[in-house]
């Protein structure tokens, strides 16, 4: 049988942990939706990478249709996001995603670089599914935006 100090201070640990417990489950919840944002963010990047990288290999302005294929294709790893089938699916061009239709992507376009060489640039826009409501932190839907450019391989430098 305890005695004294420690016997007065039995089932402390249970109520800090009660007590802590909407902090924790808080602060879960936050890593998880953070790591959903994240990959979604990283998944859009390389989707934009990739047209871009694609767009860069031919001549001229790339092909929007086998740029949002290329997109779709690329980001048919995210959830809700598996039924886009490249080839059947169209993309929204140059404005945001809806909560339907979850990719968009700017028109592809080439620009002049100072070099005098030509890049495709190609913006990717997603809407990723909302996960878990934290109030105070986003109002409303978000909205991903990324834009990758490459050289046009077959463009020379001016002079």
């Amino acid at each position: 049988m305890r005695r004294g100090p420690e016997r007065n201070r039995r089932g402390n640990s249970i109520i800090e942990v009660t007590l802590m417990m909407p902090w924790i489950f808080f602060l879960f919840v936050g890593v998880f939706d953070f790591g959903f944002y994240s990959y979604a963010a990283i998944t859009a990047q390389n989707a934009a990478r990739v047209a871009a990288m694609a767009g860069a290999l031919g001549s001229g302005a790339p092909d929007p249709t086998a740029t949002c294929n290329l997109v779709v294709a690329e980001m048919n790893s995210l959830p809700d996001t598996q039924t886009y089938v490249p080839g059947t699916y169209v993309c929204l061009y140059d404005t945001p995603p809806t909560n339907t239709q979850r990719i968009a992507i700017n028109t592809p376009t080439t620009e002049v670089e100072s070099d005098g060489s030509t890049a495709v640039v190609i913006t990717v826009m997603f809407r990723p599914m909302a996960m878990i409501p934290i109030p105070g932190m986003f109002n409303g839907p978000v909205t991903i935006y990324r834009t990758a450019k490459a050289p046009v391989l077959n463009s020379a430098p001016a002079g």
